[in-house]
């Protein structure tokens, strides 16, 4: 099982304003390889002086997906990060890349 993490950043400030958030994407292998790309961005996130991400896991998902599965690939997560929400495509929707 295999997917990628993403963390938004803030990006550039239009003249109205606002501020574009940019998505930087990290490959994921499998679980560990997901928890150890937390652990990392949590430790790259304190000597920047950046304020760490919240501990919550948004996860969008192949509806396909089975309940164990998806806790195999999670599960080393939910100790630093308990709070999860899992959104599940509809069949055939190109909106993002799902976990596979």
């Amino acid at each position: 099982m295999s997917g990628e993490l993403f963390r938004c950043e803030p990006g550039t400030i239009g003249t109205s304003g606002a501020v574009a958030l940019k998505s930087v994407a990290t490959a994921i292998s499998g679980p560990r390889a997901l928890a150890n790309a937390i652990r990392s961005e949590h430790a790259r996130a304190r000597p920047a002086g950046l304020r760490p991400a919240p501990p919550v896991i948004l996860a969008f998902a192949e509806s396909s997906l089975s309940y164990g599965s998806f806790r195999h690939l999670l599960g080393p997560t939910l100790s630093t990060h308990p709070a999860l929400h899992v959104y599940l495509d509809h069949p055939g929707s190109p909106r993002f890349r799902p976990i596979s």
